[in-house]
């Protein structure tokens, strides 16, 4: 659940979609203590880097004041979305003068010159499922789909263009594997790259939309 850091806990509005674990893995007792120990060391750095955020107005690994305003919310998850063992840091800003500026995904590591570092960042309507893979929905839909809009967006009965992420454990990042658009021939009638106009034939249902 996103936490407001604020003054009270807010419906969630990140959706951490957790999909069936395939195959489980036992521990021994020192390696058991080992992850309750990084995770412990985890959640405390975290802790610090909110209080951080709500007394300095600082993100993590920056020593610049962000811009604070009375209508500024912050969202906040600590939860281990790869499954790599350490829990991470999920923050949303949102303003209501202006676009939120998505959700940022944070990681801890002691070994490294910032501890607690960013390695990704997301739309704020994204899918995080436990195996790495994030759905990041596009922020402004298709240029060739239909009117964007944010409660367009937010409905899960609504095709929204999407990117899929992958989470690289070897140097802690996330690449880009996919990406799924829609193409409505009332709304971009003109080519698009690869075709030299709307594909008919590939609109098996005649509703004049195809997906790319």
């Amino acid at each position: 659940m996103l936490k407001h850091i604020k003054k009270t806990f807010l419906p969630v509005m990140l959706c951490l979609v957790l999909c069936t674990c395939t195959a489980c893995t036992s521990l021994s007792k020192e390696e058991t203590e080992t992850s309750e120990t990084e995770t412990d060391s985890a959640v405390s750095a975290y802790r610090n880097v909110l209080r951080k955020i709500r007394q300095y107005h600082m993100c993590p690994g920056s020593d610049t004041e962000f811009a604070w305003e009375e209508s500024l919310s912050i969202y906040y998850a600590i939860v281990d979305v790869n499954q790599d063992g350490i829990k991470e840091l999920l923050l949303d800003f949102e303003y209501d003068s202006g676009p939120d500026g998505g959700i940022t995904v944070y990681t801890y590591d002691p070994n490294a010159p910032t501890p607690v570092h960013k390695i990704g960042g997301f739309f704020t309507f994204s899918r995080f499922y436990d195996n790495g893979i994030v759905e990041e929905d596009i922020s402004h839909g298709s240029p060739y789909g239909g009117p964007y809009s944010t409660a367009g967006a937010a409905d899960p009965n609504t095709f929204w263009p999407y990117q899929v992420w992958a989470y690289q454990a070897d140097n802690a990042s996330y690449t880009q594997i996919g990406f799924v658009t829609d193409w409505n021939k009332k709304e971009w009638a003109d080519s698009i790259d690869g075709f030299s106009s709307f594909p008919d034939s590939a609109d098996k249902d005649h509703d004049g939309i195809v997906y790319l």
